[in-house]
């Protein structure tokens, strides 16, 4: 669910129901409720199976942990994931710092390496080398040319700095 839907959902809860336990709320805006309203109002133009098998995304530990362990480990199930697919084209929309990990621009203490994503910016990548187990990622040529940008992960028009 969005954050600007999920904040939405948690202030007509709260409005809802202001004197409640956190629990009454919390299950006013459970997970399964907002992705049955995304259900009513997108119809079958999105599969929302795969939302009801990470329903826990907002549990805040284990695979959904705020830590980098996690991040990379998350990270590294999307590329697998986004690489066994049949699509040859596909569109991901994310969190910038969640990209970093993706893309695998952290260091080891998870530190982002290169340049922040801008707001809308898009980046091309194909995976290389293809059958690699972690299922790396390289920016392609074209979307660092496009960028402006002086490297693969680096920030868009920095190469009128370089």
């Amino acid at each position: 669910m969005s954050p600007t839907r999920r904040a939405s959902s948690v202030e007509q809860a709260e409005v809802a129901c202001p004197k409640s336990s956190p629990e009454k709320w919390h299950a006013a805006i459970s997970p399964y409720r907002s992705i049955k309203r995304l259900q009513n109002e997108y119809g079958n133009i999105v599969n929302f199976e795969r939302c009801y098998e990470l329903s826990d995304y907002d549990s805040k530990s284990g695979t959904f942990a705020p830590d980098g362990q996690a991040l990379e480990g998350r990270a590294a199930t999307l590329r697998k994931f986004l690489r066994d697919r049949e699509e040859e084209e596909i569109v991901v929309v994310s969190h910038g710092q969640f990209l970093h990990y993706v893309s695998r621009d952290v260091d080891d203490d998870g530190k982002q390496i290169n340049g922040d994503w801008e707001n809308t910016e898009y980046r091309s990548y194909i995976f290389w080398p293809v059958e690699h187990e972690d299922a790396l990622l390289k920016e392609t040529d074209e979307s660092v040319k496009r960028r402006n940008a002086s490297g693969p992960g680096k920030q868009l028009g920095s190469a009128d700095d370089a």
